[in-house]
């Protein structure tokens, strides 16, 4: 345990890292804090906090140069995750914010048609295919699951099999090579 809180405490006196707790904060001031420590020199990126998470949440967050958001009572293995994470130019989103973000991303780039038969997605099976394409066309796990009938649970197994053979990190990703390759 001793090792756990001296990570946390070590976490925390990052100068690079901004962890700024918005329950705490006015709302309608947080924007301009968050600007004010993204702007700072030698500032890696800012880490938002909150007691109550929410895509909306992290979406303005994100729109005003915040790096992540998570839940100020996360364990300190996703602090850890998130300090990585943010320290080497990522963003660190939930994944709802995410399948909001790729399901646009999707319908924007016109997913309706099928996927096309190219070499990279000759290592999928069938199933895998099938997933992929309601992926790329903006559904969520539990459509995806509806649509195929299968469980949630199965949904994500394929999912992470398909992030896996396909060398990406998330639906994000997958979306983006899916429409690389039909077009």
């Amino acid at each position: 345990m001793a090792g756990t809180v001296e990570e946390l405490v070590s976490l925390i006196r990052d100068p690079s890292l901004i962890w700024l707790h918005a329950d705490c904060q006015p709302q309608e001031d947080l924007p301009k804090i968050i600007t004010s420590f993204t702007t700072s020199p030698g500032v890696a990126g800012t880490i938002v906090m909150t007691s109550m998470p929410s895509s909306r949440k992290t979406a303005l967050f994100l729109a005003g140069g915040a790096s992540g958001s998570c839940h100020v009572l996360s364990t300190p293995e996703l602090f850890r995750k998130v300090a990585l994470v943010v320290r080497n130019g990522g963003l660190w989103v939930g994944s709802d914010l995410i399948e909001i973000m790729a399901g646009s991303l999707s319908r924007s780039m016109g997913a309706e048609h099928e996927l096309p038969p190219p070499a990279i997605l000759a290592t999928l099976s069938d199933r895998e295919l099938e997933v992929a394409q309601q992926v790329r066309s903006g559904a969520s796990n539990k459509e995806i699951a509806d649509v195929l009938g299968i469980t949630e649970r199965t949904v994500k197994a394929h999912l992470s099999s398909i992030f896996r053979k396909l060398e990406v990190r998330d639906r994000l990703q997958l979306i983006l090579l899916l429409s690389r390759q039909s077009s």
